[in-house]
């Protein structure tokens, strides 16, 4: 996610894998799985998204975390469910 100079990338707290072929049986997981590992990055210093600096913005991460959350509650519950 990204505003303003701030780069948040989150990773999913399931583990399945990420070569892009997916399969319905994950589906349940997928809507069930929240975020984890939240890494702030300041693109405007750091372009490359080398240096996490989240410790250093502690309310920017909450901000942007709050939302990115927001976000991914809406986009999971208002996606389909094929597994039928």
């Amino acid at each position: 996610m990204r505003q303003g100079p701030w780069s948040l990338i989150a990773d999913p707290i399931i583990d399945i894998p990420t070569d892009n072929l997916f399969q319905l049986k994950w589906i349940g997981d997928i809507k069930s799985t929240g975020l984890t590992n939240f890494r702030l990055y300041n693109l405007r210093e750091d372009i490359a998204q080398q240096n996490d600096v989240a410790a250093e913005n502690p309310e920017v991460l909450a901000e942007l975390k709050e939302t990115m959350q927001g976000v991914h509650r809406d986009v999971v519950a208002e996606a389909p469910d094929w597994r039928e």
